[in-house]
């Protein structure tokens, strides 16, 4: 059971951008208090990944993006995070491919989405977004990343988009 504090975080949250890549559905929601708050709020990883599978189940979203506020309290990392949940057996595979896409960024960055202002203005196209993923909780599936201050879910969402239509065109057999 997440705690009530987390469940008002998530609840507070406007409706989750959401996009579908053929069948898989993937939303991104951003949350007002950074990663390591929003883990201690929740009672841990494991309780965090339940909280984000409840809010995700309720907008049918296969997998599930969480980006949370800077870390300026003492002994933090100062920068935004990000955690991703798989939220169905389709899911599963997609955050594990979609998180990989995003480590490797810019690489695989489309010109298309690099040349866009917001994209050249946080440098997504030379830096890409600072990711690194790790397991917060193995047994729940959720992995959290620090992610650089610069990016915003306006440019968050198109390119997880572009990479899930990459993953869902590679697992059809249509290759990239």
């Amino acid at each position: 059971q997440h705690s009530p504090k987390l469940h008002s975080t998530l609840r507070s949250v406007p409706a989750s951008p959401q996009a579908r890549a053929g069948e898989l559905e993937v939303g991104v929601c951003a949350v007002f208090v950074p990663l390591r708050e929003l883990i201690a709020r929740a009672g841990g990883g494991g309780a965090l990944s339940a909280a984000m599978a409840a809010f995700g189940g309720r907008s049918g979203v296969d997998v599930l993006f969480a980006l949370s506020a800077e870390d300026r309290a003492a002994g933090g990392s100062g920068l935004k995070g990000v955690s991703v949940v798989p939220l169905t057996p389709g899911g599963r595979g997609a955050a594990a491919a979609l998180a990989s896409a995003l480590e490797a960024a810019p690489e695989g960055l489309p010109p298309s989405l690099a040349s866009q202002p917001l994209f050249v203005k946080q440098q997504l196209g030379t830096d890409g977004f600072g990711i690194g993923f790790e397991d917060a909780d193995a047994a729940s599936g959720l992995r959290v990343s620090p992610l650089r201050n610069a990016v915003s879910r306006k440019t968050f969402l198109p390119t997880v988009l572009h990479f899930a239509e990459q993953h869902q065109q590679a697992a059809s057999g249509r290759g990239c």
